[in-house]
């Protein structure tokens, strides 16, 4: 692995190698300072010389005094220390440049220091690596062992490709006739180190904990929480200066708006009941009578909940002043990315439709005159809670995503659903003091709301929806 093809260690320290004493070692890294004392002559050597800038693993190996032994040994385990600490990083270089990069994502990582060899042991994709184009290269991340490779060549993508079964060294190369010699051993290391692939004596699904998981679940966490990925996360403003944020407001759907009778606050302050009492009677409901909602009981629950109390002008002064509301419920950034849909099952005198909510003008304006959309909605709604009525209405929570993303990065999609939980809540309770009832939904149709809106998903798609009714009696 070692010919026209080399592994390649560099180094990436905040300051020389210092010996302390015959057997130990400081050395500063990215994220701290590490002493380590009491180290075997060969492992003390092969440390010391990263001092001096990139070394292939050829010659590591034989300053350690190793040359193949196995992985637990402290040379190793310290190199997996400093790995994890972004001290270094490993790449496969040739004649031309460097092949392919292994990197850190975190101070988790956890590459797979297999020291057997590859040749021979069957290998198979992990389902738990994801494999994208990004700034002009590609990209494959690791989600469990939280390392990434890059790559601006196309071996590592079809050897990927290849290992879709299981298949060892030999047959990928019968695969892939024509590759230079030591390139496919070495880029098959490679991937085996980071855990893009995984020998099948030893597989993922050994492990109970990882096999509930599912891959786009962890992508969405690594890349959405500080320490699990290189990634900005954050409110970086990122398109400050490029482009100007959304509005606060969607702009008023077309058509004639029904004007909704809008509640006495001063009247609720005084009738309504205590929030101790509406939390511990709150519950998710899904009996219903066939008795219709009023307009009035409409425009309460929508008024207490999603209403526009004022509008915050964007600020002058910098890039990074962008429009906001104020309302009854908080929203990242106070920038409020959801709209509020109703789809109507059975209200008195509002047609069985698919409206949008301003909650700024407080109305309602159809999206869609198709006459199946509302009942689709209504009937989605009692199918996935077991219902035997259907609700009187379905209030749709659409997210324009470019809201949130033109200030957050990294985290806008988390964010989203995070506003999806606090509606949520704030739709029990009001539902709940109301004498309503009401019952948050796990997932529904974003195609047919898609459909019926004429948006594309990317723009501005359905995140959550709440079923709304009459209560049935007791007894």
């Amino acid at each position: 692995m070692d010919g026209a093809h080399r592994i390649l260690f560099t180094p990436r320290l905040t300051a020389p190698i210092d010996q302390l004493a015959p057997a130990t070692l400081r050395i500063g890294t990215q994220v701290s300072t590490l002493t380590l004392r009491q180290l075997p002559h060969g492992a003390l050597k092969a440390l010391l010389r990263l001092s001096d800038g990139p070394v292939t693993m050829a010659e590591l190996l034989a300053l350690a005094g190793l040359d193949g032994k196995p992985s637990s040994d402290r040379f190793w385990l310290e190199v997996e220390h400093l790995f994890s600490r972004f001290a270094i990083k490993i790449a496969i270089v040739d004649d031309d440049g460097t092949v392919a990069e292994l990197t850190p994502n975190s101070q988790l990582a956890a590459p797979v220091w297999d020291h057997r060899g590859i040749t021979g042991e069957s290998y198979r994709a992990s389902q738990y690596t994801l494999l994208r184009h990004a700034n002009g290269v590609l990209l494959f991340e690791q989600l469990v062992r939280h390392v990434q490779i890059h790559t601006s060549r196309p071996l590592l993508a079809t050897i990927f490709a290849a290992l879709a079964d299981a298949q060892d060294l030999s047959d990928v190369s019968l695969l892939l006739p024509g590759t230079a010699e030591g390139v496919l051993p070495a880029a098959m290391w490679l991937l085996a180190l980071s855990g893009a692939i995984e020998r099948t004596d030893t597989t993922e699904a050994d492990d109970p904990a990882l096999t509930v998981r599912q891959p786009h679940d962890l992508f969405l966490h690594n890349n959405s929480r500080r320490g699990l990925s290189p990634g900005r996360v954050s409110a970086s403003y990122r398109f400050a200066g490029q482009k100007a944020p959304l509005p606060a407001l969607r702009e008023p759907w077309p058509g004639e708006s029904v004007v909704l009778p809008r509640p006495d606050l001063d009247v609720l302050r005084k009738c309504d009941p205590p929030l101790a009492d509406v939390m511990e009677r709150r519950r998710s409901v899904r009996t219903f009578q066939d008795t219709p909602l009023t307009l009035p009981q409409i425009g309460e629950f929508l008024y207490r909940i999603f209403r526009v109390k004022s509008v915050v002008p964007a600020s002058m002064d910098n890039d990074h002043g962008y429009e906001s509301t104020r309302r009854a419920i908080p929203s990242a950034g106070g920038m409020h990315d959801l709209e509020v849909y109703v789809a109507v099952g059975a209200v008195a005198d509002l047609e069985r439709l698919l409206y949008h909510y301003h909650p700024a003008n407080h109305t309602l304006t159809p999206v869609c005159t198709a006459a199946h959309v509302a009942p689709a909605f209504v009937q989605g709604a009692r199918q996935a809670t077991g219902c035997d009525r259907e609700p009187a209405i379905v209030v749709v929570l659409a997210s324009r995503f470019g809201r949130l993303a033109w200030k957050y990065e990294g985290l806008p999609y988390s964010l989203t659903l995070r506003n999806v939980g606090v509606a949520y809540d704030a739709m029990y309770l009001v539902a709940t003091a109301m004498g309503l009832a009401g019952c948050g939904l796990g997932t529904a149709d974003s195609a047919l709301f898609g459909a019926a809106t004429g948006i594309p998903a990317h723009v501005e798609s359905s995140v959550g929806e709440f079923m709304l009714g009459t209560p049935r009696a007791a007894g």
